[in-house]
């Protein structure tokens, strides 16, 4: 099998399948890499330890600190205490959390994190059928008092309009022209 090939199969391995951990399996948080494919991780209980990579990943994926890898237990090393079993991404962590098997010690990563579910018809603007319906009931009772006010109004200012007439000796004709002017103005 060429490299290439293989590459292909540990990423499809690495992004399509989710694993669950089973009883010897555990969940560890990889705190710093160690080098010669070894990794410092952290335990649910916090103990800190080394574990190893296997062949088939190495030189295909790289670790980072903060990651979060499924590992197998091996019995015959003092310092390595497991061997990794498969790194677990985005989805294969939500799979677990889905499942209720992710322990509650590590933090659930950001990308992870369930989602909140958004109620659409809130996050639109209403439309033109809600929108008039609210503006007809809260419209019919500002439109009688508009009417009346400008009623007011004109009556206001037609009583002005013949006083200031009166007061300054304009003629008619003049005056005439001055309230064709002001009803423009006014319209």
């Amino acid at each position: 099998m060429s490299i290439v090939t293989k590459r292909k199969y540990v990423e499809h391995e690495i992004l399509n399948d989710f694993v669950l951990p089973k009883p010897p399996m555990f969940i560890a948080r990889v705190t710093a890499p160690r080098g010669n494919n070894l990794h410092e991780a952290e335990s649910e209980s916090g103990e800190r330890f080394l574990v190893s990579m296997p062949t088939k990943y190495r030189k295909h994926i790289w670790i980072r600190r903060g990651m979060y890898v499924l590992c197998e237990p091996i019995a015959e090393g003092n310092k390595v205490k497991a061997e990794i079993y498969r790194v677990l991404l985005d989805g294969n962590i939500r799979y677990i959390y889905d499942q209720g098997l992710w322990p509650s010690v590590f933090p659930l990563p950001k990308r992870a994190a369930p989602k909140p579910e958004y109620n659409i018809e809130e996050d639109f603007p209403p439309s033109a059928s809600e929108s008039s319906s609210k503006e007809e009931t809260a419209s019919g009772s500002e439109e009688s008092s508009e009417e009346e006010s400008e009623t007011e109004e004109d009556t206001a200012s037609s009583s002005e309009e013949t006083s200031s007439e009166q007061s300054s000796g304009i003629s008619e004709s003049t005056a005439t022209k001055g309230e064709d002017s002001s009803q423009k103005c006014n319209s």
